[in-house]
C-alpha cells in the first residue's frame, strides 16, 4: 500500500470509480511512420542483437576476411560489423572510462572505411558530445 501512495497509484477496485477521480487519458494516436532522421537528429540505435563477446568475434572474422580480400562485399560487411561492435561496447555495462573509448576507436575505424555511416557518424559524435559535457578531451585514436 506505501509502495502504491509513493507512486502516486491510488488503489481503487474495479467498479468504485469515483466522481473526483478524472477518467483514464486515452492512448495516443499512432503516428505515421517518419523519414529516417537526419544524422543530427538520430538517436542511439538499440542494442545490437548477440552479446559484445558475439560481436567483437563477427568484428574479428569480418576485418579478417577483408584484410584478406578487400572487396566491396567483404568491406560491406566489414564495416556493418564493426559499427555493431562499437554500438554494442558503447551501451554495455562496462564503465564510462572503458566502453567510451573502446566504442570511439571503432566509430572512427569504421567511418575510415566508410565516412557516410550514419550510424557510426552519430554515435561517435555522442561520445564526443559526452566528453565535452564532463570538460574532458576525448581519447586520441590508438591509447
Amino acid at each position: 500500500m506505501l509502495a502504491l501512495i509513493l507512486l502516486g497509484c491510488n488503489p481503487v477496485e474495479k467498479g468504485e470509480e469515483t466522481a473526483s477521480q478524472p477518467p483514464a487519458a486515452s492512448p495516443p494516436a499512432a503516428q505515421p511512420p517518419t523519414a529516417e532522421p537526419s544524422t543530427s537528429e538520430a538517436l542511439p540505435t538499440q542494442q545490437p542483437a548477440g552479446s559484445v563477446e558475439e560481436l567483437a568475434q563477427k568484428y574479428n572474422d569480418a576485418k579478417a576476411a577483408y584484410t584478406k580480400d578487400p572487396s566491396e562485399e567483404h568491406k560491406s560487411k566489414y564495416v556493418a560489423a564493426t559499427v555493431a561492435y562499437g554500438t554494442a561496447v558503447m551501451m554495455g555495462e562496462d564503465p564510462p572510462r572503458v566502453k567510451y573509448p573502446k566504442a570511439l576507436e571503432l566509430y572512427e575505424e569504421a567511418l575510415a572505411l566508410d565516412p557516410d555511416n550514419a550510424e557510426a557518424k552519430t554515435n561517435r559524435q555522442l561520445i564526443l558530445d559526452i566528453y565535452k559535457s564532463m570538460g574532458k578531451e576525448p581519447p586520441k585514436s590508438g591509447s
